[in-house]
């Protein structure tokens, strides 16, 4: 994966920061990441810090509460998701308790991520949504 240029909101949705700095919806999820910064298993609920963000050009400036930073690149492991947020956290325990120990593997100090590519889907009607859940690995 190679590095990027984001466009960051703490505690909002990938749509409204991709509508906030200028992308129509559609446009918006081929470039559109989650950053979770915390262990839902270990910190409460209320206080995980999780970064909805889209990937902007050199020249994109932020504005209010729009933050810009980079995604680093480098390796990462990958595995496709879906279904619905209260099905996540067991697709993140699977990759991270049960595929990285046997992998030869670990992660380094690399954010973890999910990404949401355009062809992903949503469905409102049943919240069930596509992404790639992505974390940062390097050889034991």
């Amino acid at each position: 994966l190679g590095a990027g240029r984001l466009a960051a909101q703490p505690r909002l949705s990938v749509l409204q920061v991709a509508l906030s700095v200028g992308f129509g919806s559609g446009e918006a999820f081929a470039r559109a990441f989650g950053i979770s910064h915390d262990d839902p298993s270990i910190t409460e609920a209320a206080l995980c810090r999780y970064d909805a963000c889209v990937e902007v050009d050199d020249h994109y400036r932020p504005s209010g509460t729009a933050l810009v930073t980079t995604l680093p690149g480098g390796r990462y492991a990958e595995m496709p998701f879906e279904g619905t947020s209260a099905d996540i956290a067991t697709a993140w325990a699977r990759l991270l308790r049960d595929w990285l120990p046997g992998s030869r593997m670990q992660l380094d100090g690399r954010p973890c991520f999910e990404h949401y590519p355009g062809d992903a889907g949503y469905d409102a009607a049943s919240g069930v949504f596509g992404c790639r859940i992505c974390i940062p690995v390097a050889p034991l």
